[in-house]
């Protein structure tokens, strides 16, 4: 009869009331609740996807004019990706699009769903050609809209260790 009800309590108990509460944040609501909608809010989900109640889904943390912003820590064993990324109201991080375990939770506006996959390869490793030029052009796009300036190509390409070895050594 209260399932729902105790699987919450399970989850907020076994990380413990005060973790919970730090893992909030000195910024807005202490609450996993939404006060407008009353279905659980991206802390929530966080909670039951990382067992951290972080408001965020960027990975590790960000400098916001000196307030520092908790993401998520470390990849996580379930995935977790949004359509709000899509209509760029965030960023998913590459710890929680590219989990352990091919098993996503998908959440759009009005309710969450799960999709999965038997094919393991979906699960990329981290030291892929791929993941390290996204992340030094990351590192470079400051505004985060997919560009960077001209003048910046040669430091990111650079930091790409394995395509500057393989340009300067075959001109």
């Amino acid at each position: 009869m209260y399932g729902v009800l105790s699987f919450l309590y399970s989850a907020v108990l076994t990380r413990g009331m005060g973790n919970v509460t730090g893992d909030l944040g000195a910024m807005g609501d202490n609450s996993l609740i939404d006060s407008t909608f009353g279905h659980g809010n991206q802390s929530l989900l966080n909670l039951l996807l990382t067992g951290v109640a972080t408001t965020n889904v960027f990975d590790l943390s960000k400098d916001v004019a000196g307030l520092t912003l908790i993401g998520v820590q470390k990849q996580n064993d379930i995935g977790f990706l949004t359509l709000l990324e899509a209509l760029r109201y965030l960023k998913v991080g590459h710890f929680l699009k590219c989990p352990k375990f091919p098993i996503w939770v998908v959440g759009s506006e009005s309710h969450l769903s799960l999709i999965f996959s038997r094919d393991m390869s979906l699960c990329v490793s981290d030291n892929t050609p791929f993941k390290t030029a996204r992340t030094a052009f990351d590192s470079f796009d400051d505004e985060g809209n997919g560009f960077i300036p001209v003048t910046e190509l040669p430091s990111c390409w650079k930091s790409w260790t394995w395509w500057w070895t393989l340009t300067t050594w075959s001109s």
